[in-house]
């Protein structure tokens, strides 16, 4: 809701409020199991989302140019486009209780390496895309599919390694990236149109 509001620093809430709460000017529903949204003019380096909460919602981060964001343990889903064009981020872990990562949920943002936990069962179409600082990748066992355009465009991702427990990656996954070989695993079972096109380095297969 309020994606790319520059100026913002703080969002307050009643407390008589039936839907909303607020916790340090960072707007969250009543039962404060859900982030709603960051304010993505605000200056500091780092945050940490408070345990006890399950989800980032959908454009939580959006915009935001905080360095950190400290996930908590009790996270399950991470929303469409909640870190999307998060242009200060560079790192994030993805702690091991989540199962869900959203469509575009990091797309344009400067992360330079990520680690798929196992616990994570669903990732929505272009999660990673275009991810321009994005250098490594490292799926964990538990993973079934990699969807469409997920890391396409990453364009300095060199190292991926998948798990044994894939079995589909999807149309234009890694187009246009610069990996230079991958260990294809022997659970997978399809390939789709385009999942390495335009990867000009890549040597071995």
């Amino acid at each position: 809701a309020f994606a790319c509001c520059n100026n913002l620093k703080n969002i307050e809430v009643s407390e008589e409020s039936e839907y909303f709460s607020s916790i340090d000017g960072v707007l969250l529903d009543k039962k404060k199991e859900k982030l709603l949204s960051y304010p993505s003019g605000r200056d500091e380096k780092e945050y940490r989302v408070k345990e006890g909460v399950k989800e980032i919602g959908d454009g939580a981060f959006q915009g935001a140019r905080i360095e950190s964001v400290i996930l908590p343990s009790t996270l399950n889903r991470i929303g469409d486009e909640a870190f999307r064009s998060h242009e200060g981020i560079s790192e994030i872990i993805l702690p091991p209780s989540l199962l869900s990562i959203g469509r575009y949920a990091f797309s344009h943002s400067r992360i330079k390496k990520i680690m798929i936990p196992p616990s994570v069962r669903d990732i929505g179409e272009g999660a990673f895309y275009s991810c321009s600082s994005l250098e490594r990748v490292n799926i964990l066992y538990g993973l079934i599919a990699i969807p469409d355009d997920c890391f396409i465009s990453c364009n300095r991702l060199k190292e991926v390694i998948l798990p044994e427990s894939i079995r589909t990656i999807g149309k234009r996954a890694f187009s246009s990236s610069s990996i230079t070989s991958i260990v294809l695993p022997s659970s997978l079972v399809t390939i789709s149109d385009g999942a390495f096109y335009y990867c000009r380095d890549l040597e071995s297969v």
